[in-house]
């Protein structure tokens, strides 16, 4: 069975594409930069030949741009590049695409990326595919979580608005068992976007002390209101300055999902360890 994995060179896409591999199936790599001869060149928001996908049983999208910023950017590059995608993978006649989502799309999120994911989710659940929704994603040393593990080194950290958001963990081993697992998977029984997390939060704050403590450090921060440092990550970002914290992840981190459906963990036998603070 050959499997198409998108984003195959980022957190999630190489990680499960390696999984993948170990479960014996052949994969191929959608990817800026192809290197091996399975190995496709993709890049989401461009047209995709449709050949790049012939000969594929499944496919797996993980790939998400995240130099785009605005909703019109975000909108080009993610929502049309994906739509783009499976496009391309019903002409090659895939018959099974598993959709890697976020915890940050649900009915009323404020961020530009969690309403991206979301447009696309009704587009893959529409066509009886499969929808997750990983939690923040650690371990791999790249992602977010280590963006927010370099930040621990400072020597003074602002939390926003004293930093009690509450986050769902998961680890990237468990969401590439999971993306593996997820082909085989009756989409009548996942019965909806797919939580990939553990259901106990942990808040902000104490998921960085937790990071310090691991680094040999201790975490001195300093509580910022959250529309300043909204305002001035905007400011940032209109001038095109990186950063390591996004305003975009701003507003997914202070407006999370208040209801989560976890109805699927015991349905598809799914169990998360808890992330240790």
């Amino acid at each position: 069975m050959i499997v198409a994995v998108s984003g195959a060179a980022g957190l999630v896409g190489a990680r499960t594409c390696a999984a993948l591999a170990d479960a014996g199936y052949r994969v191929r790599r959608l990817t800026r930069s192809p290197m091996g001869p399975d190995d496709r060149a993709f890049h989401l928001g461009d047209p995709v030949p449709h050949e790049i996908l012939f000969g594929c049983d499944a496919l797996i999208h993980a790939a998400y741009d995240f130099k785009a910023l605005g909703w019109a950017e975000v909108s080009r590059a993610n929502i049309e590049g994906s739509l783009r995608l499976l496009a391309a993978a019903k002409a090659a006649g895939i018959k099974r695409i598993v959709f890697v989502s976020t915890v940050a799309a649900f009915k009323g999120c404020a961020s530009d990326y969690g309403k991206g994911k979301l447009a696309v989710e009704d587009s893959v659940m529409t066509n009886d595919g499969i929808v997750v929704r990983p939690g923040l994603v650690y371990g791999g040393g790249a992602g977010m979580f280590a963006s927010l593990a370099k930040l621990c080194d400072l020597p003074l950290l602002p939390v926003f608005d004293g930093g009690q958001q509450p986050l769902r963990l998961v680890s990237i081993d468990e969401v590439a068992r999971d993306l593996v697992a997820a082909l085989s998977w009756d989409a009548a029984t996942a019965a909806g976007p797919v939580i990939l997390a553990n259901p106990e939060p942990v808040t902000f704050k104490r998921l960085l002390e937790a990071i310090a403590r691991s680094r040999g450090k201790t975490l001195r921060t300093m509580s910022v209101p959250s529309s300043l440092a909204r305002a001035g990550l905007r400011a940032f970002e209109a001038a095109r300055i990186p950063l390591r914290f996004r305003a975009d992840s701003l507003d997914s981190l202070l407006n999370t999902n208040p209801s989560f459906d976890w109805s699927a963990h015991a349905r598809l036998g799914l169990v998360y360890r808890r992330f240790l603070v």
